[in-house]
């Protein structure tokens, strides 16, 4: 039983639609079950009874699942009216850097959504995936390995780094909550040369060493470039010599180690510096909130062509009048558009107050391949 202690925190998440009860359902027939304690009938009844505990509350509790469910149609049984409010969408994280298979993810989890009435969710990265500016800078970048290891191919650093800038103005341009995993905001990539005897992670041991697990996603942030730990470690005092607290203090080190990469990725590298990732999340996130690109309404643009490798769609914000004032409310159209091929596409007209992805995104009036850019139309 889930009880009122149990729901204290703001939001609760929930791991692979488990039947906590214990029943797991039997010869299913409209899906097949990895396991069988995988998405059984059974969690949407608790999952209700929950929800109404929350309803009790003075404030907004939310309740977020961590279910992989596939497929879609399924994933969105958990968000109906009186169940999750959220879960999040792993079939956008998986699509990987690759047109079509994006372009599909997005169409079928804001059909899936609208049947349902609940907001998408869209996420890149997380706490068990490989990063997604590493994942991108793979060979085939729609590759979902389980961890990285210095034996594996290693990620085109750079070209990973361009896309996952170019991906972060597709999952923030899109309407419904976006998820930013720590780190996503800093471009950081995955470990991917971490020693195999400093791994903890119980999937690398589980399964012998065949997987390398999820370390590499899980080192510690870089905080500042010259300080030991990259500035994640402070400097707390050990008790072993009777040493009073804050006397000579030596700072732990981190319980995995950071690669030297990591140094250049620090926030105090990139916070207030023109061009950098974290600068780009800011302006996205600002703008995103001053258009409320959020709650707008979702359309392919007429420029979409993911055979082609490019995805283009508008968000639509404002119309309508001021319940007050019946003023009009301008309408503003923001176009995405995402080239995820190999050749330069040329930037639409009739648009301005471009954000790009990067500095040489735009070239010659086109939008480079692994580039982004958002246009607000005039």
């Amino acid at each position: 039983m889930v009880t009122d202690a149990g729901l204290a925190p703001a939001a609760l998440s929930t791991d692979d639609g488990m039947d906590v009860s214990g029943h797991a359902e039997e010869n299913p027939q409209d899906h097949s079950h990895p396991v069988p304690y995988h998405d059984q009938e059974g969690v949407h009844e608790i999952y209700r009874s929950w929800n109404q505990v929350l309803s009790e509350y003075d404030h907004d509790p939310v309740l977020v699942a961590e279910a992989w469910v596939a497929p879609l149609e399924r994933l969105f049984r958990y968000v109906r009216p009186g169940e999750m409010h959220q879960a999040f969408n792993f079939t956008f994280l998986m699509a990987g850097w690759d047109a079509v298979r994006l372009s599909d993810a997005i169409t079928v989890s804001v059909e899936e959504a609208d049947k349902v009435g609940a907001p998408n969710t869209w996420v890149l990265s997380n706490h068990d995936t490989v990063r997604h500016a590493s994942r991108f800078g793979l060979t085939d970048p729609t590759r979902y390995p389980s961890g990285i290891g210095a034996e594996d191919e290693q990620p085109d650093e750079a070209l990973g780094w361009k896309r996952a800038r170019a991906a972060a103005l597709i999952e923030l341009g899109l309407p419904g909550s976006a998820y930013v995993y720590q780190g996503d905001e800093l471009g950081l990539p995955e470990h991917t040369e971490l020693d195999d005897s400093l791994r903890q992670d119980p999937t690398f041991f589980r399964t012998e060493g065949a997987e390398k697990g999820r370390d590499g996603c899980r080192i510690p942030m870089p905080w500042r470039a010259g300080a030991p730990g990259l500035g994640f470690a402070v400097g707390n005092p050990s008790d072993d010599d009777g040493a009073a607290p804050g006397a000579d203090a030596q700072p732990a080190a981190p319980w995995l180690p950071q690669p030297e990469s990591y140094a250049r990725y620090a926030a105090d590298q990139q916070v207030g510096v023109k061009g950098s990732t974290f600068e780009l999340y800011r302006q996205l996130i600002a703008v995103r909130g001053e258009l409320d690109l959020g709650t707008g309404a979702f359309a392919w643009s007429r420029f979409h062509a993911p055979d082609h490798g490019v995805l283009a769609f508008t968000v639509t914000t404002g119309g309508g009048r001021h319940l007050g004032s019946g003023e009009p409310i301008p309408e503003k159209v923001v176009l995405v558009l995402a080239n995820l091929g190999e050749t330069a596409v040329d930037v639409p007209e009739h648009y301005a107050a471009a954000i790009f992805s990067q500095d040489e995104a735009l070239q010659d009036g086109q939008l480079m391949p692994d580039s982004a850019a958002w246009f607000l139309r005039h």
